[in-house]
């Protein structure tokens, strides 16, 4: 049995770290996401005007009234309850089409946590052809392995946005002058959601997280196991970004 590992540590790209204290300190410096790159107005429209409703309501930080919108809704989560279904772990899982190839597709969230003092929540997506779905998922330790697809933390590289102009460090020890793409380099959290009849996936760093600036992703997810950006397996429609 493959032994699931979670990962011990965490990349943050850029320098500086920035703690909001309160709502109130949030509404009154009117941070907001904003588009940085769009395949697709409308969807990245959507997302970010959806995205910026809930830190208005609901401020930066971790809120379970997030991601209540209509295009999160749509998607059914049924509640895993462990051991008293012959799971070993708890979670979520959908049926859904997750990459709109028209086949139904059983999909596994598991929330985990990380960093020091496991503070740091991170969401983990396993992908199952409806009919494996429960057989190969019962056990945490064989979910990547058995699964036909993943989304997750063990991103080798962090996902980098490579539609975006490299930057070069500045100021970084033992970094100075090298190139680098920005992206989610921080523990992510995954919600799959419905648009226009089609199911995309949001990506967005932990609430937890202290990196700064805080992205979000909108991608196309194909096929296959997603450890780093790759257009063959997930497609990037859009980078937001929050500071």
């Amino acid at each position: 049995m493959k032994r699931y590992k979670l990962f011990s540590g965490l990349l943050v790209l850029g320098i500086g770290l920035a703690l909001l204290e309160s709502r109130f300190v949030w509404a009154e410096e009117e941070a907001r996401y904003k588009i940085v790159m769009s395949k697709n107005q409308r969807l990245c429209t959507q997302v970010r005007d959806v995205l910026n409703d809930d830190l208005a309501q609901y401020g930066a930080g971790y809120d379970p009234r997030k991601f209540g919108a209509t295009i999160f809704s749509d998607i059914a989560w049924t509640p895993i309850k462990g051991l008293e279904e012959g799971f070993n772990y708890s979670g979520a899982v959908a049926h859904v089409d997750i990459n709109n190839d028209g086949i139904m597709d059983a999909v596994v969230r598991l929330e985990t946590h990380a960093g020091a003092g496991g503070m740091i929540g991170v969401h983990m997506l396993f992908v199952f052809k409806d009919d494996q779905y429960p057989k190969l998922a019962q056990k945490a330790g064989d979910l990547e392995e058995n699964s036909i697809g993943f989304v997750g933390p063990q991103l080798q590289r962090g996902y980098e946005f490579r539609a975006l102009p490299q930057k070069t460090f500045k100021g970084v020890p033992g970094l100075e002058g090298k190139k680098y793409y920005e992206g989610l380099y921080t523990a992510l959290f995954i919600h799959p959601f419905r648009f226009h009849s089609k199911t995309y996936l949001l990506l967005t760093q932990s609430p937890d997280s202290p990196a700064v600036p805080n992205w979000a992703l909108v991608a196309n997810y194909k096929h296959g196991k997603v450890r780093e950006a790759d257009l063959a397996l997930m497609d990037d429609l859009c980078y937001l970004k929050l500071k």
